[in-house]
């Protein structure tokens, strides 16, 4: 038997997204616009270019399709930073796959010049960049956003200024020990020209330069922060900025920040300008808040500068609270309502590893620093990583000394079941087992009552 023939349904036409560029260009066809409004979409932007180093050597970039040196499957630092710079704008990454602890050499600058650029690195106790002591570590050029985080940078040397960085464009730095650096002029450790600066659990110290020997910021305005950062022995060589951080036309917020031990081997001018710990000048202004600057040499703080210097202004500080100076040059108030500490003792101990990633300056016993920060606290942690705050307030600066906990004194020790006979040498088990053995007395003495009663005649 045949079966029937069933009639085909026609299926209804079939329709296809269409993106709004193309319906776009569709549109501006219909138009009138014809094929100059298809030339007039524009090509959709490259993504993001990342890297991730696996070799300590320091080839250059193969200029090929990825961050390769000639050497097939190396990615250095250098070839990295040389693909990104080709790759154009947008933001990049590089990352790192090697062993643990690393130092990575350089033969020469590591130049950035395309960004916003990326670096995230293992750890400052786990990755070095090393610069030898015969050139800067890092440059950006103008504008140019770089961020580094989880490094150490060092030995870089420079004739000029920025001996570990010179940045002419924004610079975040979280977790990263700037150490060991030169320069001949400005910013032996770090220099900041024409830039903002945001650095965050870190540490900027033996460093020297002839001017700001830790920490040179030139603004055109805008603000700077740091918190979490220990500044210490740093050595200006014999200009006329402060050894520890200098800054010039910008303002600078320090919260929990330790500025300490910096040092000064020039002349100063008959002002004295160059001994100090921070200074600010030509309308730098420096904004504290829960920091501690102790034992700089010459002054801790400097705003001033000499009369007879008509090319330059005086820079100025704000009291935002809770801040030591071991000596009285910053501006403190001790006592309401800024609740500072002034020419206090900060009893500090040693630059070393008390923990964590980068050295800290430690708080020793009878510091006015410990439990005397602002009573909101504002940091969930110290520049080590160890919760805030660990008494009853946070701690000035940027370690927080860690809570002693009192040992529990002894228990008696609860007797232990005999073998055997598991769970009757409890104290329930005994307390249960004598209820039971009074309610089972009085019910025989009851049950007997009645019986000599029934028994009456």
């Amino acid at each position: 038997m045949k079966l029937p023939v069933l009639a085909r349904r026609e299926s209804a036409p079939r329709f296809r997204f269409v993106g709004p560029r193309l319906a776009a260009a569709c549109m501006a066809i219909a138009l009138g616009g014809g094929s100059a409004a298809l030339a007039a979409v524009p090509a959709a932007a490259a993504p993001p270019l990342s890297c991730v180093v696996n070799s300590t050597a320091d080839g250059g970039w193969a200029s090929g399709d990825n961050c390769e040196t000639s050497t097939g499957g190396q990615v250095t630092l250098r070839s990295a930073i040389e693909a990104l710079n080709a790759a154009g704008s947008g933001t990049h990454n590089i990352t790192f796959n090697l062993p643990n602890p690393s130092v990575i050499n350089t033969a020469s600058l590591l130049s950035v010049s395309t960004g916003p650029l990326v670096i995230t690195g293992p750890g400052a106790r786990a990755l070095a960049v090393d610069g030898a002591g015969t050139h800067a570590d890092f440059e950006t050029l103008d504008g140019v956003n770089l961020t580094i985080t989880g490094m150490t940078i060092r030995n870089g040397s420079q004739e000029g200024d920025g001996g570990g960085i010179e940045a002419r464009g924004p610079l975040t730095l979280d977790h990263v020990a700037v150490t060991g650096n030169t320069a001949s002029g400005s910013g032996g450790g770090i220099d900041v020209q024409a830039g903002t600066m945001t650095i965050t659990n870190s540490l900027v110290a033996n460093n020297q330069g002839s001017n700001a020997a830790g920490i040179d910021l030139q603004g055109d305005g805008g603000s700077s922060s740091m918190t979490n950062v220990t500044v210490a022995n740093n050595i200006d060589s014999g200009g006329n900025e402060a050894a520890g951080i200098e800054l010039t036309g910008t303002t600078l917020n320090l919260n929990f920040v330790t500025i300490a031990a910096n040092t000064y081997t020039g002349t100063p001018d008959a002002a004295g300008l160059g001994a100090a710990g921070i200074g600010a000048h030509d309308g730098g202004i420096v904004n504290f808040h829960n920091s501690l600057i102790s034992g700089n040499e010459g002054k801790n703080c400097r705003f001033d500068v000499p009369a007879a210097d008509t090319n330059d202004a005086a820079g100025s500080s704000t009291d935002q609270g809770y801040n030591l100076d071991s000596a009285d040059d910053c501006g403190f108030t001790e006592g309401s309502p800024k609740f500072d500490a002034v020419k206090a003792a900060a009893n500090l101990g040693t630059l070393g590893n008390n923990g964590g990633q980068t050295d800290t300056l430690g708080l020793g016993a009878g510091s006015r620093a410990i439990d005397t920060a602002d009573p909101t606290c504002g940091a969930a942690t110290d520049q080590r990583g160890t919760t805030r705050p660990q008494g009853a307030r946070c701690d000035m600066g940027a370690f927080e000394v860690l809570a002693t906990v009192a040992s529990p004194s002894p228990s008696p020790t609860p007797a232990l079941p005999k073998a055997g006979n598991e769970g009757r040498g409890a104290p329930g088990f005994i307390a249960v087992s004598l209820v039971a053995f009074a309610v089972l007395s009085l019910l025989v003495a009851a049950r007997g009552a009645v019986t000599r009663r029934r028994s009456r005649p």
